[in-house]
């Protein structure tokens, strides 16, 4: 059941009275659809700010009017103070079943590469969601992406994703979505094989006969 909002009729008119709804717990909340004129409001700071903290945007939101209206809705954008982090703004965008909706999705890594496991190499994660493109009804809680195969030098990549029948991913092919780094004990292992391989080269001109004159 999507977590439910009390929307409440935005009482600041000014700016001066927009700082002061924020010192006092609430901030300005503004809920779109297409074709419809945007709505105003305002929300208690706390227990949005730990939804959007917990669930991105990537979850459905049940938003209750004054008058017991419910619309269902995704987070669409939030405004956060560039200082301290809290929030300024957050516009909602009211969805309805037949909606296709743009959001971003929990990426879910499973697996472990083998040099991972054998303390070579760790696993970096540059993103931890994508922007997806789906019916309103058919958004994923999370995309899993399996990362046992990871190899060195070869990071993972948008376009290594199977399609999905569901939904369609609009970030770029070429966006990489995890990568190995090499450890300490990586690296003495790289240049302890450079140097056993150009020992071996020297050994085997070493070996070899002279031209023959």
């Amino acid at each position: 059941m999507p977590t439910q909002f009390a929307l409440r009729p935005i009482e600041a008119a000014t700016k001066g009275a927009v700082k002061q709804l924020r010192r006092d717990g609430f901030v300005p909340v503004s809920v779109q659809h297409r074709g419809m004129p945007t709505a105003h409001y305002q929300l208690e700071t706390k227990p949005l700010d730990e939804f959007i903290t917990r669930h991105g945007a990537a979850s459905f939101v049940d938003l209750v009017t004054a008058d017991k209206k419910h619309q269902r809705a995704l987070i669409s954008s939030v405004q956060r103070d560039p200082l301290t982090h809290g929030l300024l703004q957050v516009t909602f965008q009211q969805v309805r079943r037949d909606d296709r909706v743009k959001t971003q999705v929990p990426l879910h890594f499973t697996g472990e590469p083998e040099e991972v496991r054998i303390g070579a190499y760790i696993t970096q994660h540059p993103i931890d969601s994508l922007e997806i493109e789906c019916a309103a009804d058919q958004m994923p809680a999370m995309i899993e992406v399996d990362i046992s195969g990871l190899q060195p030098n070869h990071p993972l990549r948008v376009s290594d994703l199977p399609a999905h029948p569901h939904y369609r991913i609009t970030a770029a092919a070429d966006t990489t979505l995890a990568s190995l780094s090499s450890t300490l004990k990586g690296i003495q292992e790289q240049e302890a094989e450079t140097a056993a391989a150009e020992e071996a080269n020297a050994a085997a001109a070493a070996a070899a006969p002279p031209p023959a004159e």
